[in-house]
């Protein structure tokens, strides 16, 4: 009995010792990748979440998959852990200006000036994408929602 809890003990200080370790991140490779949830007709683009260091943007491809041409007229982007309102939005490079078309089956990058962060941050963006589309003729107006998180790059 004697044996059985020293033996006890002592586990249970290495694996609280093996706890605190993984939660301060020592055993962090490095090769964490992007996750999503949400975005259902705009769905991203294999692994093209960014959240740049160097030049303080994140950025999403996403492909329109609604089956008709969409008219995006408003981006959110919240960067939920500094907490920071995007600024700057930018659609394939270029200055976001409503209503911007994207046609069926499209990919197009949605980009944003979200703040600085260093490599050894984490971010989680939640976004909204405001837009509109015909419908038999009818504009029926759409918002996409989802949250993006990953290791910053």
């Amino acid at each position: 009995m004697e044996y059985l809890m020293t033996y006890s003990w002592a586990i249970l200080v290495i694996v609280t010792v093996g706890l605190v370790l993984w939660q301060l991140g020592v055993f962090n490779t490095g090769t964490e990748k992007a996750t999503i949830t949400g975005l259902t007709t705009l769905k991203p683009v294999g692994t093209s979440m960014v959240y740049s260091s160097s030049t303080s943007t994140f950025s999403v491809s996403l492909m329109n998959l609604v089956g008709t041409p969409i008219n995006i007229e408003q981006i959110g982007i919240l960067e939920e852990y500094q907490p920071l309102q995007c600024s700057d939005y930018m659609i394939n490079d270029v200055a976001f200006v409503a209503p911007t078309t994207v046609t069926k089956g499209d990919a197009f990058k949605i980009s944003a000036n979200c703040g600085p962060k260093t490599t050894d941050d984490r971010y989680s963006a939640t976004i909204n994408i405001n837009y509109t589309v015909f419908l038999d003729n009818v504009e029926t107006a759409r918002t996409e929602n989802g949250n993006i998180e990953g290791p910053v790059e």
